[in-house]
């Protein structure tokens, strides 16, 4: 479970956000609205633990996400920013196996497992047509 409880985030004197309070349930679907530039990232970033909100906490399974290491915080949330390049290309099905990256072993692959469970995400998101 993510849990937000009065998340606010400020570059210098500008509030971006304030007031953000919310739950969301394990495996629930929850989408950020906004116009450009209105913080929908900003807001990401602080509920991976990559930027530290100006007041608030953000909790991941009742964990402050600050304290959690960031493979923690990987096996809990896997997220793929739309501005973050990618420096070759992949497969649809390679893209959804880095959320698995944070559990495999040290320098080590994906298993069987690791793939059936990427042909599940694929299948659950109606987007199997497009794996290869």
């Amino acid at each position: 479970m993510i849990e937000l409880d009065d998340v606010a985030f400020a570059w210098s004197s500008h509030v971006l956000f304030q007031g953000v309070s919310l739950r969301i349930e394990p495996r629930a679907l929850c989408g950020v609205l906004g116009p450009n530039g209105s913080g929908k990232s900003t807001l990401l970033r602080i509920v991976l633990g990559l930027l530290a909100p100006t007041r608030g906490v953000v909790r991941i399974d009742g964990a402050d996400v600050r304290t959690l290491s960031r493979r923690d915080v990987a096996r809990a949330i896997a997220a793929m920013l739309q501005d973050e390049p990618t420096l070759f290309p992949m497969t649809v099905t390679e893209c959804v196996l880095l959320g698995r990256v944070a559990r495999l072993p040290p320098h080590g692959f994906e298993s069987r497992e690791d793939l059936l469970a990427a042909e599940r995400a694929l299948d659950e998101a109606g987007v199997r047509a497009l794996a290869g």
